[in-house]
């Protein structure tokens, strides 16, 4: 951790924050939309006359890392639409005689509406303090209505650990929220969109005329931030099952749900062939992170080879129509780029017949949808193939739940998390089928199956695998969308 931070707090005056990201509503709001209101309120009034003594700090400030931000909860409201004039001056100039549809959907924030932003520091520096006194001027962060006052100062890395609230961090993997930062260029960007607009004004004010507006939007680079205590994001890579006699677009192969394990195991050993073959740097080498041939303490550190039956609507069949493979929560994302270069195009073949049964291809908008419920994420999973217990429960559902908190470390979860558990045999889902009906590899034939419910106290991402199965397609679950 850094000896020093500095730390920009902003407080708002409600509790409410309206601003949208580029996907909807924005939170935590984003360290380029602190950049731009301390770039506001450092040129609001006379305080343009000192610019010139302090646009230097601020291209110190663009090529810092992303920080790290500390924010109160926040809940996303239901939202409201409301009608204002239509801000469209550019085409003409009299917008009283129309009004437009505005929906508002705030954060609400939970405690004290207080949110810092630290940046990392080897040592105080000029530009950090003249920053930090730049904070004081603030004015607001997110829309007009979003009114806030700050403060600026350096801090002692305890100092940084005792600030309350949701540690948000810059994961620099591409999973997670993603918030837009800072960069080399901000600054003079945001210089030219203000001329732009600026020019546009004074055309206006000159001769009355409609004139376009220069841009608004301001260059900057998006960073996935997640919460310090999320579980880290499963990298992986799907495709669409194509009949291997007829690769026309949207035409599927479908197989089974029982044979989840089958269809497995042909995923697993075309990976296998190509990755012998290729020089990628998998960690501790193609037999253990591709094959499998693990000791028990590193279980997790592979390929989870999946089939994804359909589910997601009470008239889905629950066939197979695609497949998954799933690296290690938190891994490096380039073996699962790896795997979607080199299996692109290439078949499934059957063990006995040495026949070609399905060829793996690129998932169509249909194929994504699919794949998003099992790799979104969730507090609430359902199994949609049986997990398999890492040991014997005796046919008692209190020993078998036992056995779920400890698969649930197997796989690199924190049995804590866990806020209700509820175990069947009959499936939750109607497009599920009874713990006994899936084929199973001969070495887990004499585990105990459960169909499992899982609730967990903060949203966990997917791929969720859980139980003795989990590498070979059983154990799959799909989250609810519910609380």
């Amino acid at each position: 951790m850094s000896s020093y931070y500095l730390c920009i707090s902003v407080t708002f005056l409600d509790p409410f924050f309206h601003g949208w990201g580029d996907s909807g509503p924005e939170w935590p709001p984003s360290p380029l939309r602190l950049f731009s209101a301390l770039i506001n309120g450092a040129c609001a009034g006379c305080h343009i006359q000192s610019w010139p003594q302090k646009e230097h700090a601020f291209r110190w400030l663009e090529a810092l890392q992303p920080p790290e931000i500390v924010a109160p909860q926040a809940k996303l409201t239901r939202g409201y639409k409301s009608f204002v004039p239509n801000n469209d001056s550019d085409k003409k100039l009299d917008r009283q005689e129309r009004l437009t549809g505005k929906v508002y959907r705030p954060h609400y924030l939970i405690g004290t509406p207080t949110i810092h932003y630290l940046w990392s520091l080897e040592q105080p520096s000029d530009e950090a303090k003249l920053i930090a006194s730049e904070a004081r001027h603030l004015l607001a962060l997110g829309w007009g209505i979003d009114v806030v006052f700050g403060d600026g100062r350096l801090l002692t890395g305890e100092e940084a650990r005792k600030l309350a609230g949701e540690r948000w961090q810059p994961t620099f993997r591409g999973n997670g929220r993603m918030l837009r930062v800072p960069c080399p260029g901000t600054l003079e960007d945001a210089q030219l969109v203000h001329a732009q607009r600026q020019r546009a004004g004074d055309s206006i004010e000159n001769n009355g005329s409609a004139v376009r507006f220069g841009r608004s939007v301001i260059f900057g680079r998006s960073v996935a931030y997640q919460k310090a205590d999320d579980l880290p994001a499963r990298p992986w890579v799907a495709f669409a099952l194509e009949p291997p006699d007829d690769m026309s677009p949207y035409r599927r192969r479908a197989f089974w749900q029982s044979d989840a394990a089958r269809i497995a195991a042909m995923l697993r050993h075309v990976t296998l062939e190509l990755a012998k073959s290729d020089r990628h740097p998998f960690p501790n080498g193609v037999e253990q992170f591709v094959a499998g041939h693990l000791p028990a303490e590193g279980d997790s550190n592979r390929f989870s080879y999946l089939a994804l039956p359909s589910v997601g609507h009470p008239y889905a069949d629950g066939l197979i129509r695609r497949v998954l493979i799933a690296a290690p929560y938190g891994s490096d994302e380039a073996h699962v780029r790896w795997a979607e270069r080199r299996l692109n195009n290439k078949c499934l073949i059957e063990h006995r017949s040495q026949a070609p049964v399905a060829c793996l291809t690129r998932l169509a908008d249909d194929d994504e949808k699919l794949v998003r419920r099992y790799v979104e994420r969730a507090q609430r999973w359902v199994s949609v193939t049986p997990v398999l217990l890492p040991g014997y429960d005796d046919g008692r559902e209190d020993k078998a739940a036992s056995l779920i908190y400890k698969a649930l470390q197997h796989a690199g979860l924190n049995a804590d998390l866990v806020a209700s558990l509820e175990l069947r045999k009959s499936p939750f889902l109607r497009s599920a089928q009874h713990v006994n009906a899936y084929f199973r590899p001969a070495h887990l034939r004499d585990k105990p199956a459960w169909h499992v419910q899982v609730a967990f106290k903060q949203a966990i991402p997917g791929p969720f695998v859980l139980g003795a199965g989990r590498h070979v397609g059983l154990g799959l679950f799909v989250g609810t969308g519910e609380r």
